[in-house]
């Protein structure tokens, strides 16, 4: 499985509705995120909206290294986040035969500052309450 696959499965099991904004540019031969640092955009019934960026482990620091270098994906990060929206960088790696994920959250600082943390798990909300009526 591709990291985005097993991104829409981890999804799908916390009750999300998604759609991948990533887009491919065929005469470029580049992908093009939205706004420059979304792959996959999600919404939960009770109103958690995430802006998520997948990779592979070894490719984390690299993107959030890009996201927090390059002025107009930085600025367009904190308005996402400033507008009340969650940003997390995903990354998958395989062990023992079994996929791991990492969770690194985005958030704000003082002085346009965005800050980077190691999750466990998504915010504190009552996920289960409707992951089974959702479709």
């Amino acid at each position: 499985m591709t990291p985005t696959e097993l991104t829409y499965r981890w999804l799908r099991e916390r009750g999300f509705w998604f759609q991948k904004v990533e887009q491919w540019i065929p005469q470029a031969k580049v992908r093009r995120d939205l706004f420059g640092f979304i792959d996959i955009e999600a919404l939960h019934p009770l109103g958690v909206r995430l802006g998520i960026q997948v990779t592979d482990y070894s490719n984390m620091s690299h993107r959030r290294t890009k996201i927090l270098e390059t002025p107009e994906i930085h600025d367009k990060l904190y308005a996402w986040l400033l507008g009340g929206s969650l940003f997390y960088l995903i990354g998958w790696k395989k062990k023992m035969n079994k996929w791991e994920i990492r969770l690194e959250t985005a958030s704000l600082g003082g002085s346009a500052e965005i800050k980077f943390c190691l999750t466990k798990e998504l915010p504190c909300f009552d996920i289960e309450a409707t992951a089974g009526g959702v479709a």
